[in-house]
């Protein structure tokens, strides 16, 4: 199998960001990639704007939906037609430091772990930081990331020679949450049950001005149905992990 990286950029209406963010993933010290952009379905010039970086670097592959179909889908159908060992997943907006990929295979690689992270600060809309170096755990187990997700979706990267393609719930928001359960829930008994960080920022997530407190509602319902839903646990399990996840969450938007 070869250890081509896959990376998985989904994209609905994207323009404004998209061009910085393929050149962050194709400006990678590990060159051995590709990156699949799922337009999905936009109104603006993404298709654009993903073919015109595509016609410079043949490692640019693009594939649209006619209709929307969320963040779930897109990035499903990004990993369907990845070709790589290891998939990446990286938002429209959000860029990688150059290292990024190369770190986490090294990590992979020297724990013989399934899923890798990375630490991260915040950009806002016109790139600039925002926030100090957010830490990461050295290593996260299935029973701790139901306390609170600290698995950023654009620093993640897994090993299908591992685990084989592994998809995302088809959730509107916390598919990415859902995704590093299933794979932690498949590895817990082996010897290398946990994910593994590196506790550097190697991804810049980009905060927008247009994420309301209403957002973070809507994303405590879904974290709510992943319990309940994906993970099957009982009420009594699912509220104590809910309060750990509020007050970890508060604790998280302090630091932001």
């Amino acid at each position: 199998m070869s250890d081509l990286v896959s990376v998985i950029i989904p994209a609905h209406n994207a323009e404004r960001y998209l061009e910085p963010t393929l050149h962050s993933a194709l400006g990678q010290t590990y060159g051995a990639l590709e990156v699949i952009v799922v337009n999905d379905a936009s109104r603006d010039t993404t298709a654009r704007v993903a073919s015109r970086v595509a016609a410079t670097d043949r490692r640019v592959k693009l594939v649209s939906f006619k209709s929307n179909v969320g963040a779930a889908q897109a990035r499903n159908a990004g990993i369907e037609l990845a070709a790589g060992r290891y998939i990446a997943f990286l938002d429209s907006d959000d860029l990688w430091a150059p290292e990024k990929t190369v770190r986490q295979i090294e990590r992979l690689r020297a724990t013989g772990a399934a899923l890798a992270y990375t630490g991260y600060r915040t950009i806002d809309e016109q790139g600039r930081c925002r926030s100090a170096p957010m830490r990461v755990p050295e290593r996260v187990t299935h029973a701790e990331l139901l306390h609170t997700n600290v698995i950023p979706c654009s620093s993640a990267m897994y090993d299908t020679a591992r685990l084989g393609k592994v998809y995302m719930p088809e959730l509107a928001k916390r598919q990415d949450y859902g995704l590093w359960l299933r794979i932690l829930k498949s590895t817990r008994m082996g010897a290398n049950a946990a994910a593994v960080g590196i506790d550097e920022p190697l991804l810049f997530y980009r905060v927008h001005s247009a994420s309301l407190s209403a957002n973070k509602l809507d994303a405590a319902r879904y974290q709510w149905r992943v319990y309940r839903e994906l993970e099957h646990m009982p009420l009594w399990h699912s509220a104590y992990c809910f309060a750990h996840y509020a007050v970890n969450g508060f604790l998280k938007h302090q630091r932001h």
